[in-house]
């Protein structure tokens, strides 16, 4: 017997709602709440680990075949990073960040403000130890991230 995977479902109910949406759904169903009367969140689930750290390895790919000096981008690093992070459970510190980031610290700070400017990341002081400072994802740039792959995995339409 096979077993379905998470990203199986995720790939199955990602085809119902599509379907649903191209052919007008039942407004219904789409009314209709969960076992305790509220509405059913039917907004993208954020990606797994698996999934994160598949498309960070295909990043870093792109650097054995091409100067990564084209492709690269301390924003999108961070971002990705943060995502792992969050899927993860767990909080990641400025200093690592940076690092992983693969820019010099004073770079990796200055594009990390960019990202807290456009609301995509916060600041978060670690309560015991006052020198250190983590950051994480908002909660618009989760749900963006959760979008960009839902997106990202869903076959694309070939060209007319």
């Amino acid at each position: 017997m096979h077993r379905l995977t998470y990203e199986d479902l995720l790939f199955l109910r990602q085809g119902i709602d599509s379907l649903l949406a191209e052919h007008g759904g039942d407004d219904d169903a789409q009314s209709e709440g969960g076992e305790d009367g509220e509405p059913i969140d039917r907004s993208p689930t954020f990606p797994s680990v698996r999934t994160i750290k598949s498309t960070i390895r295909r990043r870093k790919l792109r650097s054995k075949f091409f100067d990564e000096k084209l492709f690269f981008d301390p924003c999108w690093e961070m971002l990705l990073d943060l995502a792992l992070v969050e899927a993860e459970g767990r909080r990641v510190a400025i200093t690592s960040l940076c690092i992983a980031s693969g820019v010099p610290q004073v770079t990796a700070l200055r594009h990390l403000n960019i990202l807290a400017e456009a609301g995509l990341v916060e600041r978060q002081p670690d309560p015991i130890d006052k020198r250190r400072v983590f950051v994480a994802l908002t909660p618009n740039a989760s749900k963006a991230l959760a979008q960009y792959f839902q997106m990202a995995n869903q076959p694309l339409p070939l060209a007319a």
